[in-house]
């Protein structure tokens, strides 16, 4: 049987983003209790990898763009933590980061380095792949990672020739 390999699709913008308490100091307000910091610290890392995921889209929704590839990041490193360095999952987390980063940001060079670690990770996930699901999960990273790929290079080629023409 295949397991789910995609970050949820369908996020909920309003009850689970702010289910947990966020583990960040200047985050915190003067409201919350030591105890609810505790509490977030010791949630099991699945736990914080789906929180992470739900806030990072309730920010791309709210165009908070700093905040979500911030969380982005987190979820890249959670990411690896839970699944570990050879897993499909890590793949589309960077695939997904990589995306922000160009979308966003305009930062071809992130765009470009996370892309890649994600096109090294997908050999691997898909030889080890053995439904056809997971399979069309491999092909939409893939598919991702190249149209990230390719407008980062048109941006830098265009940028260039910017920077040539004053």
């Amino acid at each position: 049987m295949c397991s789910h390999t995609s970050f949820d699709s369908t996020r909920s913008v309003d009850g689970d983003v702010n289910a947990s308490p966020p583990c960040d100091s200047d985050v915190l307000s003067g409201s919350q209790t030591g105890s609810a910091k505790k509490g977030f610290i010791m949630m099991p890392p699945e736990e914080k990898l789906k929180h992470y995921d739900n806030r990072a889209q309730a920010h791309e929704d709210n165009q908070e763009f700093d905040a979500c590839i911030q969380d982005l990041v987190r979820c890249v490193a959670l990411t690896r933590l839970i699944h570990g360095k050879g897993h499909l999952k890590l793949a589309q987390a960077h695939a997904r980061l990589a995306k922000a980063y160009f979308q966003f940001k305009g930062w071809g060079l992130q765009a470009q380095e996370h892309s890649a670690l994600a096109r090294e990770l997908l050999p691997f996930c898909s030889s080890m792949s053995s439904c056809k699901e997971e399979k069309l999960e491999v092909l939409r990273c893939l598919l991702s990672v190249h149209l990230t790929q390719g407008g980062a290079s048109l941006r830098s080629i265009r940028d260039r020739t910017d920077q040539r023409r004053l």
